[in-house]
């Protein structure tokens, strides 16, 4: 056997695996999660809140997208359905590909009108590959307002704990 032929019999058994479990639940223990991002006391709008688990074994990357209000609803794997309970580091980024009409893993939270707001098998592959994608490219900071400190990893000092049975409500306020 080929060392790719393997490589397309794991993505195809990873696609299966992503595919089949998520039947309008969430199967990874997501609580919901929500919150506002602000600019020097100002709504921080459509920016992309990530959490990043501090540990992945105990954790999930989870995104959302701030609103007009600079409001945000994490997606794990439903839309909306939030983030595993854990130790996340936070960044904040606005693309500017969004800008220009590119899709991004912001984008992607939306269900484009799915009664059950559950991603399709599509959609998942999609956002897979824009979060690999960006974890493999720095964040494009240079036509936002957001300082680049937020957009790393390695220099947001912005953190929060996920709890089974907390309110899950997190405002990260940010100055220029």
């Amino acid at each position: 056997m080929s060392r790719s032929y393997g490589v397309h019999w794991a993505l195809l058994a990873l696609l299966v695996v992503i595919g089949g479990c998520n039947k309008g639940t969430t199967s990874v223990g997501a609580v919901p999660v929500s919150g506002v991002v602000l600019l020097d006391n100002e709504p921080a709008v459509g920016v992309t809140v990530s959490f990043s688990p501090d540990d992945p074994k105990k954790g999930m990357a989870a995104v959302g997208t701030t609103d007009s209000q600079g409001r945000f609803k994490l997606t794990t794997r439903v839309a909306g359905d939030g983030a595993v309970p854990g130790e996340y580091t936070v960044t904040i980024t606005k693309s500017a590909a969004k800008a220009t009409g590119t899709a991004t893993v912001a984008t992607m939270s939306d269900p484009r009108g799915s009664a059950t707001g559950v991603l399709s098998p599509e959609q998942q592959k999609e956002v897979l590959e824009k979060m690999k994608a960006a974890q493999n490219q720095k964040a494009d900071t240079s036509a936002s307002d957001i300082p680049a400190k937020y957009a790393s990893r390695d220099t947001s000092d912005l953190k929060a704990s996920v709890t089974a049975g907390g309110q899950n409500e997190f405002t990260f306020p940010m100055t220029k």
